[in-house]
């Protein structure tokens, strides 16, 4: 799966210019992990 280079254009960045990426659950919908993701992790 990769990320069409416009939808990460509009991804609000923090000051430090990381995106939060979040993982849940799909069936409690409980969050796993939050994480910090740069450009360059949103190409991969």
């Amino acid at each position: 799966m990769s990320l069409d280079p416009a939808v990460a254009a509009l991804l609000k960045r923090n000051s430090d210019h990381l995106v939060p990426a979040i993982v849940q659950d799909a069936t409690s919908r409980e969050v796993l992990m939050l994480a910090w993701m740069d450009d360059e992790a949103l190409a991969r």
